[in-house]
């Protein structure tokens, strides 16, 4: 956890929802590689603190403080083969 908040102080501004996922998919990968099972404590540990940053992100938004891009960029017609 404490890696994805220092990825997110070192970009100056706040990350996306769709990265804060990748981090935890990540995480929850690594045991399913090997083949251990996650304790409840820390799938839920793990859940509440994703929320936590979830909701940080859209008080932020909303307050107007950064921005953070949503979605994909359009692809230049000319990037196409």
């Amino acid at each position: 956890m404490e890696y994805v908040v220092q990825r997110q102080q070192e970009s100056n501004s706040p990350m996306s929802h769709s990265s804060f996922s990748t981090y935890r998919s990540a995480f929850l990968h690594l045991y399913r590689d090997y083949k251990r099972k996650i304790p409840e404590e820390v799938n839920e540990e793990l859940a509440q603190f994703f929320k936590g940053l979830k909701r940080e992100i859209v008080k932020k938004i909303s307050d107007g403080q950064g921005s953070i891009k949503i979605g994909k960029d359009a692809m230049d017609i000319d990037a196409m083969p």
